[in-house]
This record gives C-alpha cells, sequence and structure tokens, in this order.
C-alpha cells in the first residue's frame, strides 16, 4: 500500500512497522508526497502543462 502526506519521521515508522510485522504478507509501505495540486506554489504541475499541449 501507499501512504500519502505522512510528514512525521516517528509516524511513518511506526506505520511501516505495523506494515511489516503485522500484516499477514510483511509488504512494506511506500510513502510519498502528493503534490497533484502544486507544493505551496502557484505554477502548473507537469501534468497540466503536458495536458495543454502548450509548454
Amino acid at each position: 500500500g501507499s501512504m500519502l502526506n505522512v510528514t512525521n519521521e516517528d509516524h511513518m515508522r511506526e506505520l511501516q512497522r505495523i506494515a511489516v510485522e503485522e500484516s499477514p504478507n510483511g509488504i512494506p509501505l511506500i510513502f510519498a508526497r502528493d503534490v497533484i495540486h502544486g507544493y505551496k506554489t502557484i505554477f502548473p504541475i507537469p501534468l497540466g502543462q503536458a495536458a495543454a499541449w502548450n509548454p
């Protein structure tokens, strides 16, 4: 599975421990930041630029 926008390192470690040690398959999580709406900027994201056909 994946976890989006988890920024606290201790929280990430605990979630990872639960995923690996307490789940039947022991598959680790993937942590990522969701920046689909931009990251504190007003610039368009690359996906929006590509969809516009006008880079």
